[in-house]
């Protein structure tokens, strides 16, 4: 028989990398919400329509691939796509206040903007999720499903405030600055993982055919 591989603990480390990038992406994502809207009336000089439509841009793409976007994600290798949607998230965010200051920005680039992060928000909340098995295993399992669940509500109850704090403090395009920032280190915090990330599962293929009917006697 093979050797069984011995319980990854809660306290390991590549489990804290995890949990650190996941925080600090779901941060980011918080006070994204948050500058996004402040920057269409400031910057753009949106309507309370447009800014309701721009919230509702987040609220649909969230419904609508939520479940696709989760079960895609499933039968892929989790790291990477951690990795790439914190990038696309960074280039996304940075490219508002770069637009901001070439006075370029228009509401049409915030909504693709807002679509894009929620989509990569679903995507790397389901890697990091399902990743975290390869983490931790034995009994610390359930205590590190239960910090990165009680990481995310704090980010969603934090993220607001801390997203008006910084536009307070360096205007609303420069806090996406930040925000930017922050996913880059999320990516680097994931890219630093050690343990080696098992084969994805395959997905299981239907051939679509009917079963075939009894034989003539």
């Amino acid at each position: 028989m093979g050797r069984m591989s011995s319980p990854r603990p809660v306290s390991g480390r590549d489990f804290r990398r995890l949990w650190a990038g996941t925080a600090v992406s779901q941060l980011g994502s918080a006070v994204g919400m948050v500058a996004l809207p402040v920057v269409a009336v400031t910057v753009v000089g949106a309507s309370a329509f447009e800014v309701a439509l721009l919230a509702a841009f987040t609220a649909v793409t969230t419904a609508l691939l939520a479940f696709p976007l989760g079960a895609h994600v499933e039968f892929r290798r989790k790291r990477p796509i951690m990795i790439v949607t914190d990038v696309v998230r960074f280039a996304a965010i940075a490219s508002v206040p770069v637009a901001a200051v070439l006075d370029v920005l228009t509401f049409a680039q915030l909504c693709v903007i807002a679509v894009v992060t929620a989509s990569c928000q679903i995507a790397f909340t389901a890697a990091s999720q399902a990743h975290l098995k390869a983490l931790v295993t034995g009994p610390g399992l359930v205590e590190a499903n239960s910090r990165l669940e009680s990481t995310r509500w704090l980010s969603v109850s934090v993220g607001p405030s801390a997203g008006g704090a910084l536009i307070g403090l360096f205007g609303a395009a420069g806090s996406l600055v930040i925000d930017a920032v922050s996913f880059l280190v999320s990516a680097s915090a994931i890219r630093t993982l050690r343990t080696p990330e098992p084969a994805p599962p395959v997905r299981e293929r239907r051939t679509g055919r009917a079963p075939a009917g009894g034989q003539a006697g």
